[in-house]
């Protein structure tokens, strides 16, 4: 079983890497034409900062020998791993580490400098997600009582340490960049930027959610009989999520487009599930 528990894993964090390209798909499809470039640079740019400030010092920080549970201490490089296969647990680490950053990234596209971005995506990678995750998760790769763990919180997936965090993130830097030129109109009504192109936007739709299995599947960390309930959860939510979206946007914003209620609602719904997906059964899935 170790072999397939270790290919497993290795599956999830290519299934992570390739929500990239959904990511970048969905974005540019929602941005004005002009930003297009831009925004897809960002997008590589970020994952490139994430994976290199994570190597550096985000594991030791995340995974390392704790400090009064707030912080780690070893690992740094990556030197004095337990085994050859820890290297493909650091893999599937950085993938969940670069995916963080690009929803923050995301959230501020045809706002923000490069420069900018960069600064954010190191200490974002380097020491924002590391810590919050050594908190929660550091842990798993050595057993160890950890600030928020030993108080039994618990996070399966990555709802928080992940998403909220990146969140959390992405509001206090729209808060400072302000909303994009022209989104509003005197009244306050959101206005309709010009889209780039929703087929794009689809295919990202898809790939993300794609990309969830091995987000979610992969975080059981070996290949056993849950997997079945954690994917089908996953996608039940995700479906849900739509239905949910549509919903509230016909019964709240009639003058609104139901194009973003159904692809945020999918997204939405990825997002919910994820702490509780080994947990929950398949009828509570689509209530989350």
């Amino acid at each position: 079983m170790t072999s397939i528990n270790h290919l497993w894993l290795l599956i999830c964090a290519c299934f992570v890497f390739f929500m990239q390209a959904g990511f970048v798909c969905y974005e540019v499809g929602f941005v004005q034409p002009k930003n297009v470039i831009s925004v897809a640079m960002e997008n590589i740019t970020a994952f490139v900062v994430a994976t290199l400030s994570f190597y550096t010092v985000g594991f030791a920080l995340m995974f390392g020998k704790s400090l009064f549970g707030l912080v780690g201490t070893s690992y740094w490089l990556l030197f004095h791993l337990n085994s050859q296969y820890d290297y493909i647990f650091v893999l599937y680490q950085m993938m969940l580490a670069a995916t963080s950053i690009t929803i923050f990234a995301g959230s501020m596209s045809e706002r923000t400098r490069m420069r900018s971005l960069v600064i954010a995506s190191i200490l974002v990678g380097g020491f924002i997600y590391p810590v919050f995750g050594h908190w929660v998760w550091g842990g798993i790769y050595t057993n160890q009582p950890t600030f928020l763990s030993a108080m039994g919180y618990m996070d399966f997936a990555g709802a928080t340490v992940v998403h909220s965090t990146a969140g959390w993130i992405a509001l206090a830097g729209v808060i400072v960049v302000g909303p994009r030129k022209d989104r509003w109109d005197e009244s306050g009504k959101p206005k309709r930027l010009g889209r780039s192109n929703i087929p794009f936007a689809t295919l990202g739709t898809f790939i993300l959610w794609f990309g969830w299995f091995g987000f979610n599947g992969g975080s059981l960390l070996k290949f056993d009989d849950k997997l079945g309930l954690i994917l089908l959860n996953t996608n039940l939510a995700a479906a849900a999520g739509v239905v949910g979206a549509v919903a509230m946007t016909f019964l709240f914003a009639k003058d609104q487009s139901f194009m973003e209620a159904i692809f945020n609602g999918a997204l939405g719904g990825l997002v919910a599930i994820t702490a509780g997906s080994e947990l929950l059964t398949p009828m509570e899935s689509i209530f989350v």
